[in-house]
């Protein structure tokens, strides 16, 4: 006997009718579980690319030590998600050179948290180091390198999400980026260009 605009009248029965009160914006109209009755859901969104972001590195930068450490200056890379059952596509490309071996890693925060690992491999032993891809191993020192690492992650928040990137090599030696380890005054040098791009995917 009462009602508010946008509400639905169905059957209980043969004689018997109720209302299923009006949804929320955008929601669509399904049946429940039981399939006894409608009801309002949110629409499906699985797979979708709810937003991005495009960070185009054109800087160079390096980094010099024994163990994991933050290429100085180079920016962190963030995103906030719309919903909490969302994932992060991490899409990274990086240019540059080091002359000696080395690995890296991305660090990931949540929010007003700290910076911490995720996604490691858990197989390194001794002396060894648990990195999410191999860096620039450049023995004659004057060539581009290029490396990626792609990975879907699931933070499983709506606070805004960062990314930083951070490497090792060994004794150490420097890491460049966006530029060979030598720097030669060649034509085939000079500088290049590396990205990262983080996408949210709808659940």
């Amino acid at each position: 006997s009462s009602f508010a605009a946008g509400d639905i009248l169905y059957a209980t029965g043969a004689t018997t009718l109720t209302k299923l009160v009006k949804g929320s914006a955008a929601d669509v109209l399904t049946m429940n579980a039981g399939a006894t009755a409608p009801e309002w859901a949110a629409p499906a969104g699985g797979g979708k690319v709810l937003q991005w972001t495009n960070n185009h590195i054109t800087t160079q930068y390096s980094s010099s030590s024994a163990s994991f450490a933050d290429f100085s200056g180079l920016q962190e890379f963030a995103i906030t998600p719309s919903e909490s059952d969302s994932k992060i596509a991490i899409l990274t490309q990086f240019s540059g050179g080091c002359k000696n071996w080395n690995i890296l890693k991305f660090q990931r925060k949540i929010g007003s948290g700290s910076y911490a690992d995720f996604a490691l491999p858990s197989g390194a032993s001794g002396n060894q180091s648990n990195g999410h891809f191999g860096g620039f191993y450049d023995n004659d020192d004057g060539s581009f390198m290029q490396v990626s690492w792609n990975y879907l992650d699931s933070p499983a928040t709506t606070d805004e999400v960062k990314y930083k990137l951070q490497g090792l090599s060994h004794n150490p030696n420097t890491i460049y980026l966006n530029r060979t380890h030598g720097n030669h005054n060649y034509v085939s040098n000079g500088n290049t260009t590396s990205s990262v791009m983080l996408l949210e995917i709808g659940a």
